[in-house]
């Protein structure tokens, strides 16, 4: 009869320091590769942090500040759906992190029509994320840009397609090239 393997303790805590490390590690590269590091701005509401990305254009790489998912109003539900906009309240010390595309409003093209045609999808918003909290911006700027620098020029971008559908999470309206 054979006897079963059994590690050293020091090397099976090797062996588990290893397989928690290694995730870890992958983790962290594709951060640094996808653009994980992070700029804090301070605003009138409070602080915000951003996602630092690498756009490949025909002039090179480049790296942008997205500020993705920065509320504009409070969310138009309950006794506020059909009432004017609400300013959105400060959040204090707390740090928002704008890091992520927020749902889109609720659109009648949905995704029946993004199956059928898939060119379409270009012009309907990703994963048919839909709420009724949908009152967001995304901001794009060059990295390393700071304040007392000459002002950007700015571009506000509404997508004209007659209020019936559109979305900031739309790739066709994705702002990083242009910053």
């Amino acid at each position: 009869m054979s006897k079963p393997c059994v590690m050293p303790s020091s090397n099976r805590r090797r062996h588990h320091l290893r397989l928690l490390l290694f995730p870890m590690l992958l983790l962290l590269s594709g951060c640094l590769q996808s653009g994980c590091l992070a700029v804090q701005i301070t605003t009138t509401l409070g602080r915000i942090e951003s996602l630092t990305v690498e756009v490949t254009t025909e002039t090179g790489k480049n790296k942008v500040e997205a500020f993705l998912g920065i509320p504009y109003a409070k969310p138009p539900t309950g006794r506020r759906r059909f009432a004017p906009p609400q300013l959105v309240e400060a959040w204090g010390e707390k740090v928002m992190r704008a890091v992520k595309q927020k749902p889109s409003c609720y659109q009648p093209l949905g995704g029946q029509l993004s199956q059928k045609s898939p060119p379409l999808r270009l012009f309907l918003p990703p994963d048919e994320v839909f709420s009724e909290d949908c009152l967001y911006l995304n901001i794009w700027v060059p990295a390393g840009y700071t304040p007392g620098q000459p002002d950007l020029s700015t571009l506000v971008w509404t997508p004209c397609s007659s209020f019936i559908h559109g979305s900031t999470g739309q790739l066709l309206y994705q702002g990083a090239v242009l910053a």
